[in-house]
């Protein structure tokens, strides 16, 4: 079965989200980051369109992100649809975590490869299925 994630992130993290999105689609998870949009769309019912087809919405959480006008509204939508919300941190947090996303399971990628944090993601959307 081929899932989708939705990739929330800062414009700033892209380059990060991209690799992800490309490590997700080599085990048959299709990961939405927004690059893949032309200009002059409309960007607010494309990220509705997005996560309403996605399974998942993975955070990826750095000083960028919590500074982003777009995360408070992607994080709420998501939280909103009942989506699984699965943070990853970019850099060490040292117990700063924002309140929305305490509750949450959460993934260190300051510690972690890239081929790690995108194996635990598959890990937690395929929910571990055989031939996924």
């Amino acid at each position: 079965m081929k899932r989708q994630v939705f990739i929330s992130h800062s414009y700033n993290d892209i380059g990060y989200a991209r690799k992800i999105a490309g490590k997700l689609a080599e085990v048959n998870v299709t990961a939405f980051t927004g690059s893949e949009l032309p200009e002059g769309t409309d960007w607010i019912n494309s990220i509705e369109e997005s996560l309403d087809k996605s399974t998942h919405v993975v955070v990826l959480v750095s000083e960028d992100w919590e500074k982003s006008k777009w995360a408070e509204f992607e994080l709420g939508a998501a939280y909103g649809m009942g989506k699984t919300i699965i943070p990853i941190f970019l850099t060490k947090h040292h117990g700063n975590i924002p309140k929305i996303l305490r509750d949450f399971d959460s993934i260190d990628a300051s510690e972690e490869d890239d081929n790690t944090v995108a194996k635990e993601i598959q890990k937690i959307v395929t929910g571990n299925e055989k031939g996924a």
